[in-house]
């Protein structure tokens, strides 16, 4: 897999009930993405990707078609990037 926004990820587990915009907002705990597969990884045609979780059944359809198009896959292999940056003393 070539590319992930974690950003939109993030906004999109928001969106299944795992954040909140206000304080005064609930969090749902059971709400959320597994991702199976991230940026650098072999994806065989078919292979599950991620897991959305959530309790709002009416977005779930359209969760997916987000999550979907949030992954850029591509047919070469590309290089896991680092995980650690750097470290800031």
């Amino acid at each position: 897999m070539q590319k992930l926004p974690a950003e939109a990820v993030g906004i999109l587990s928001r969106d299944l009930g795992a954040g909140r915009i206000r304080k005064e907002d609930t969090i749902d705990a059971s709400a959320g993405i597994i991702l199976h597969k991230k940026v650098g990884d072999f994806v065989a045609k078919g292979e599950v990707l991620a897991e959305i979780h959530t309790n709002q059944n009416n977005i779930v359809d359209s969760a997916v078609a987000r999550l979907e198009q949030l992954y850029v896959l591509q047919d070469t292999k590309i290089e896991k990037p680092k995980t650690i940056l750097g470290i800031q003393a």
